[in-house]
């Protein structure tokens, strides 16, 4: 029969008293020896007396005892000898299992154990081995948090990552700005971690460090956040000298002013005036368009607080037309015989379209000036004469002789395939068209 007792003091057998609890295993082995327990006290082993057989009972509730199993044979007896004066020294094992509810406060604990002769009927036991330890070590300190770099501050829509510095950090913490879960928490040390900030709305908040123990760890006010600055206008932003020296206006909130202020494509410039109202030179840049970029307070490219702004376009418009007034040859039947510019191309194109009507009312609709592609006359088209003081033959002379009064367009392109903008504008200084009776 086993018997169950209570020990007023744990582990200690003189303040035992009976339970008034027993269980017998008669039936399994009359003289049961050695009780055991599993590491969760769920399952009871009993030992016979000849030590030949080990019976696992199984209990309702499990064991509070702190279960003490020696040996490597199915975690039972170890082989060895009465004389054996420290059983553990030539490799044996023993381990102590804490129950679940059993927790040990921090500290020295000591223990002992002898081995037990296996010969069936002996019961004869070795002497105590040498006494061992085993310490609990104090609770782990809390974390302290004592600052907060990377991209801090940052733009209020977060995002962006930060590094927490301080103590006594574990893995797997939780970080929290302004009560606000931190994501991509990563441990780097004890003292250093990782993570990217929540969206917040502007200002300073707590950055707070959560070890696994629930312990933790405040860094006031250690985190800012700060909205990026808005731009309703910038003026003028297109047909910009590509040579710079231009002085633009931005209007909007929170503009940084000062050094770096600005960014036009790659180029930092330096603003004036107020966070309402910045004026900034652009920098020499070649013709197109580029991103603009407007910084708030302490704004960087890799904290966010910064407004891109577009259209920002370097370089002449592509394309500019005139129209002349209307002429009167003085005859009634003229022939359009050829056209001639003067100037400079200056890596530009210059193209014409010519307008003829019997009246000087015309009509001079846009659909009534016509060029030519060589072959074809229409309003699609354009003389395309191939350069200065170089002549070109109209044609198309059904649709314009024999109409005593005509106009003319002249397109300027500031490139030579007017599809871009470009750097300078052709220079026309004279147009001439000849004709004759």
């Amino acid at each position: 029969t086993v018997y169950q007792y209570t020990l007023s003091t744990a582990w200690d057998v003189s303040t035992a008293s009976y339970a008034s609890k027993s269980y017998s295993v008669t039936t399994q082995e009359p003289e049961p020896e050695h009780l055991a327990f599993n590491s969760n006290g769920t399952k009871m082993y009993a030992m016979g007396a000849n030590l030949d057989t080990v019976f696992q009972y199984t209990l309702g509730v499990p064991s509070p005892l702190l279960d003490k199993v020696s040996g490597t044979d199915a975690g039972f007896a170890n082989t060895v000898t009465p004389s054996d004066t420290d059983p553990f020294n030539s490799g044996e094992k023993i381990s102590f299992t804490v129950q679940n509810g059993d927790a040990l406060s921090p500290g020295t604990y000591y223990w002992r154990a002898r081995g037990m002769d296996p010969t069936p009927g002996s019961n004869a036991y070795g002497a105590w081995a040498t006494t061992r330890s085993f310490t609990i070590s104090s609770a782990a300190p809390a974390p302290t948090v004592t600052s907060v770099t990377g991209e801090n501050p940052q733009t209020t829509a977060g995002g962006k990552s930060i590094t927490i510095n301080g103590t006594d950090f574990v893995a797997t913490p939780t970080v929290t700005v302004g009560g606000t879960l931190a994501t991509e928490v990563t441990w780097v040390s004890a003292t250093q971690l990782t993570a990217t900030a929540p969206a917040k709305v502007a200002g300073s908040y707590d950055v707070v460090v959560t070890n696994p123990d629930t312990q933790f760890g405040t860094c006031a006010s250690c985190m800012t956040y700060i909205a990026p600055p808005t731009v309703t206008s910038v003026s003028p932003n297109n047909n910009l000298n590509p040579a710079g020296g231009e002085i633009i206006t931005i209007d909007g909130s929170g503009i940084k002013v000062g050094a770096n202020g600005v960014k036009v494509d790659t180029t930092f410039s330096t603003t004036s005036g107020t966070s309402s109202s910045a004026t900034f030179t652009t920098p020499a840049h070649s013709a197109g368009s580029v991103t603009l970029r407007v910084y708030g307070a302490d704004g960087t490219d890799t904290n966010g607080i910064y407004y891109d702004y577009s259209p920002f376009t370097y370089g002449l418009p592509i394309t500019g037309v005139l129209t002349s007034i209307v002429f009167n040859t003085g005859v009634a039947a003229p022939a359009y015989n050829s056209i001639l510019w003067k100037g400079s191309l200056n890596s530009g194109k210059v193209k014409f379209q010519i307008a003829a009507s019997d009246f000087s009312t015309g009509p001079w609709n846009d659909s009534d000036f016509i060029g030519s592609d060589g072959t074809t006359c229409g309003s699609a088209f354009w003389y395309e004469p191939g350069g200065p003081d170089t002549p070109m033959e109209l044609g198309c002379f059904a649709e314009l002789n024999n109409k005593r009064f005509f106009k003319y367009k002249v397109q300027l392109c500031s490139s030579s395939l007017c599809d871009v903008s470009g750097a300078q504008t052709p220079i026309v200084t004279d147009i001439i068209i000849n004709w004759s009776p």
